[in-house]
């Protein structure tokens, strides 16, 4: 993108204060709060929400303890949750399911007709959120049980720690299976070359 053109899309206001066009675009969705002051913080709380997931997840590879609701299941309603995403059952001769699967009996991308998702259904799909299922998370039941967890700089730094350690397990896995990507394209192209 050119400069005028950046200026035009963004504001002449919101450049000021970037020396570079790498400061400028070292900043995440909040204007003037880079990631580095963000990843600084003690800690985050995070509520889980449809697209908060994208602000978890850059949180937890920063290594930053990052705190949710105990009870999940009370936050899995959002925009592509809601009633008016609801699922069309499907008759038996529009279903072109592979034998032995079918059709699962709840989903956690649809409600009840024009109802809120079911407690047990919210129940049963929670546990299989980005929120409950990585190590390390930290979950308070209440404010009170929160700030007392958010002045226990030992716990969350023992939180960090095992963060650090589980990313870059995770880091040296990805960069193994991409490494595997590449020589298959790399002999599928030499194969028939």
């Amino acid at each position: 993108m050119q400069p005028n053109a950046l200026k035009a899309s963004t504001g002449e206001n919101e450049l000021e204060d970037a020396k570079t066009w790498e400061e400028h675009t070292s900043e995440i969705k909040v204007p003037h709060m880079p990631y580095n002051k963000l990843a600084s913080h003690r800690a985050v709380v995070c509520m889980p929400y449809d697209t908060s997931i994208f602000l978890f997840n850059e949180f937890y590879s920063a290594n930053m303890p990052v705190f949710v609701p105990r009870d999940l299941w009370r936050w899995l309603i959002g925009p592509v949750t809601a009633p008016m995403m609801e699922h069309r059952h499907w008759t038996a001769d529009q279903a072109q399911v592979p034998e032995g699967l079918g059709v699962p009996r709840s989903s956690p991308f649809y409600a009840s007709v024009h109802q809120p998702m079911g407690v047990e259904q919210a129940l049963e799909w929670s546990a299989y959120s980005d929120w409950a299922m990585m190590p390390h998370v930290l979950y308070f039941e209440g404010v009170p049980e929160l700030f007392l967890k958010l002045m226990d700089a030992k716990s969350l730094n023992q939180a960090s720690v095992s963060m650090k350690v589980f990313n870059d397990e995770e880091l040296v896995i990805a960069v193994e299976n991409w490494r595997k990507v590449v020589q298959r394209l790399i002999y599928a192209v030499s194969a028939n070359n």
